[in-house]
């Protein structure tokens, strides 16, 4: 007795979008950085006791990051807006969205301020010191190429949508 041969159906299976590729790969290698900076700090932690160590000189940035976190929705907000036709809302989105943003910037430049002046923090004083900027300093160049740009973007957008602008 013969067993008869079933039909079995391709999987639908579509390639996704450029853009959700390139925000996986993003993901993956920010992720990737992150996990390579915490384990070199959890292997070299207390290692190098020479000059200021973290406790000493870091302040948790607790408004600082709620500000970016809020930056999230405010502009998750005003993309909704845009959407659904509401220029007006998308202009009150953008612009709290670029307010927050301004503050952590601040908050960022601030606190490289007082540890660079005040706590005589820089990338030679110590293991701290290197590892602490080398992360910021890998973090702070993409937000440069990607977070300015965007938020220029978002300014002339909020611009081009104010009652009587073209």
């Amino acid at each position: 007795m013969t067993v008869p041969e079933m039909a079995v159906p391709e999987p639908n299976w579509v390639i996704p979008g450029r853009g959700r590729v390139a925000m996986f790969c993003l993901i993956a290698a920010e992720s990737a950085i992150f996990t390579i900076f915490v384990v070199a700090y959890l292997f070299y932690v207390g290692k190098n006791p020479v000059g200021p160590q973290p406790r000493d000189v870091l302040d948790a940035p607790i408004f600082y990051s709620l500000c970016l976190l809020s930056s999230s929705l405010t502009i998750h907000q005003a993309v909704r807006a845009l959407r659904n036709g509401k220029s007006r809302k998308f202009g009150t989105w953008l612009f709290a969205t670029i307010v927050l943003g301004a503050t952590f910037l601040y908050g960022t430049a601030s606190e490289w301020h007082r540890l660079i002046y005040r706590a005589g923090v820089t990338i030679s004083t110590n293991l701290f010191g290197t590892t602490y900027y080398s992360g910021w300093s890998a973090r702070v160049s993409r937000h440069r190429r990607t977070y300015v740009p965007g938020r220029s973007y978002g300014i002339h957008s909020f611009w081009k949508c104010k009652p009587g602008a073209r």
